[in-house]
């Protein structure tokens, strides 16, 4: 009887582990830039041509923005917004599960450049390329008091 409890108990908690586990936390990527086209307007149309083109479904074009949603499978892989700002601006924030969303970013980058876009970085070169991030180890700085 004992044998048959430690089995049974054995099997519920590998199957509430299971049905308990939580899903892994999205990955946030942002990449922005400066555009050449005449305007937002203009900007979020190609924007919105760009996502189409690189097969993104459920595309939604509202003003100066643009969202689109990339289907992998059975979930959906990336979502992206992309903001075409006053004074040539351009954000893009994708959302993966995969953690390649700076990949996707810089994709849609290209993908915008190639459109007649042209994008460049802060220092008004002309690249996809992310700019290389600080990495602060808390254990080694110290501070003035």
């Amino acid at each position: 009887m004992n044998f048959l409890w430690v089995g049974i108990s054995v099997v519920f908690i590998s199957l509430s582990s299971n049905v308990l586990a939580a899903p892994p936390a999205p990955w946030l990527a942002v990449a922005e830039g400066s555009h050449s086209l005449s305007g937002t307007s203009a900007c979020a149309s190609t924007a919105a041509g760009v996502l189409r083109k690189q097969g993104f479904a459920r595309v939604s074009h509202t003003g100066s923005t643009v969202m689109g949603a990339y289907r992998g499978g059975s979930d959906y892989e990336f979502k992206a917004v992309i903001k075409c700002q006053s004074k040539s601006a351009v954000a893009f924030v994708v959302t993966t599960l995969s953690g390649q969303g700076l990949n996707k970013a810089n994709s849609l980058i290209a993908g915008l450049r190639g459109r007649g876009g042209r994008i460049a970085d802060d220092s008004g070169s002309s690249t996809a390329e992310p700019e290389e991030e600080e990495v602060y180890d808390d254990e080694e700085e110290y501070y003035d008091e």
